[in-house]
């Protein structure tokens, strides 16, 4: 195989690496619904939500997430980008941008104080062009190491597909921790990978969850988690998830004290 080529199998490897994690998912979970993933419709999470949860084995999931990404990312060549797991806010946001989420997110980065940033990149450079926005959120410094990393909804997709955009930024964390020095990261310029202290979280208003019942995900999901670290790999480092949700009464137009009340109410959606 010549350079060229070489370069090419790598590009496409890379390219498809959300596709295959998608995949992997839709078949953990045997979801067949519309076009793929199939996860992100909303048969699929109506379905799901019916379930008890005792059929999944959450760390069979995320082994094989994590072995897939492993993988695809350990094949790479390219040099990721240093804006990668920053911690800096981003305000702007076009005059012309409807979504409420964006609104909302926006607002909570420029109401909040130097513990909240948004639009974290995760992979830049790592990947191909078509898979450059893979940006978190919202990120919550909860203390000096330890941070909250946040899918923020309002009025798109369903629990279950935030889930697991959520969880495949921690699988890409937890890859780029344990690699930080290979591929060039300093504490400095990527302080998120210096991190002991992980929290995966999907936050959104509490009509976002009134048609679904994923209590089950979270201890699945934990449980993978768990037996995914290696302490000779990771030092310490725990990660966690849950679905939050706002206040009662909560709209994502809130602004001021508003939001700030409610950022500072916000308790598990599903206890």
């Amino acid at each position: 195989m010549d350079a060229r080529t070489a370069s090419g199998s790598r590009s496409q490897a890379s390219a498809s690496l959300h596709a295959d994690l998608d995949a992997r998912i839709d078949r953990f979970f045997a979801l067949e619904d519309g076009q793929p993933p199939h996860y992100a419709h909303l048969k699929s999470a109506l379905r799901l939500s019916r379930s008890t949860g005792a059929e999944f084995d959450g760390a069979t999931l995320i082994s094989d997430l994590y072995a897939c990404l492993e993988q695809t990312l350990d094949r790479s060549k390219r040099t990721p980008s240093r804006e990668n797991w920053r911690y800096q806010k981003k305000l702007h946001i076009a005059s012309h941008n409807p979504s409420p989420e964006k609104k909302l997110e926006k607002m909570i980065a420029r109401s909040e104080g130097e513990d909240w940033v948004n639009q974290v990149p995760t992979a830049s450079g790592l990947l191909t062009s078509g898979e450059r926005h893979r940006n978190i959120d919202l990120v919550h410094r909860v203390h000096s190491s330890g941070y909250e990393l946040i899918e923020l909804k309002a009025a798109s997709d369903t629990p279950l597909f935030a889930a697991m955009e959520i969880l495949k930024y921690g699988l890409v964390f937890l890859y780029s921790r344990r690699h930080r020095n290979r591929l060039g990261y300093s504490a400095a310029l990527n302080p998120l990978l210096w991190a002991d202290e992980i929290h995966l979280r999907v936050l959104a208003p509490a009509d976002y969850y009134h048609r679904f019942a994923f209590g089950w995900l979270v201890p699945c999901l934990n449980q993978g988690l768990a037996e995914t670290l290696r302490p000779e790999l990771d030092q310490g480092l725990t990660i966690d998830f849950d679905f939050q949700v706002f206040p009662d009464g909560f709209l994502p137009s809130a602004t001021g004290r508003a939001l700030l009340e409610a950022l500072a109410g916000r308790r598990p959606a599903y206890p």
